[in-house]
């Protein structure tokens, strides 16, 4: 160790911005008019033409309230069952279902739906796009485990 290391001047702390908070100052609360919206959808320019405002699928959330689709709970539950493989209608309803949850605007429906645009209706473009674009498949092997 050099005499430098040693001196008081080489032990002491870089200064401190001002402006940055201490280790130890609990966060803030946020108010009830600062709070943000939840996360914000993503628009996404499909290869059809069509643009979807599109959301992350709250699927923790959806297991929890028990609102995934019995035949996707059935799929889920025979494979964990044993570890049989998925069939790929099993995995197409997985996947389509993903994007219903994902949409916002305008909505995408399994089932045909006042208002809403039937999963049908999209391309093998525009959905492998829309599980590109929010990054779907990890949640779709999430599921799968």
């Amino acid at each position: 160790m050099s005499d430098d290391e040693n001196s008081p001047v080489a032990a002491q702390e870089p200064p401190r911005d001002d402006d940055e908070p201490e280790a130890d100052t609990p966060p803030q609360i946020t108010s009830a008019g600062d709070w943000r919206d939840a996360e914000q959808p993503l628009v996404i320019a499909l290869p059809s033409g069509n643009v979807a405002k599109m959301r992350q699928p709250p699927v923790l959330y959806l297991s929890l309230t028990g609102r995934i689709p019995a035949p996707i709970i059935a799929a889920l539950k025979a494979h964990q069952a044993d570890k049989e493989e998925f069939t790929l209608a099993e995995k197409d309803l997985l996947l389509d279902w993903l994007i219903c949850e994902a949409s916002v605007e305008p909505p995408i429906s399994l089932h045909k739906t006042a208002g809403a645009v039937p999963i049908g209706k999209l391309s093998p473009a525009d959905k492998n796009a829309i599980i590109a674009g929010l990054g779907l498949i990890a949640q779709f092997f999430g599921l799968m485990r």
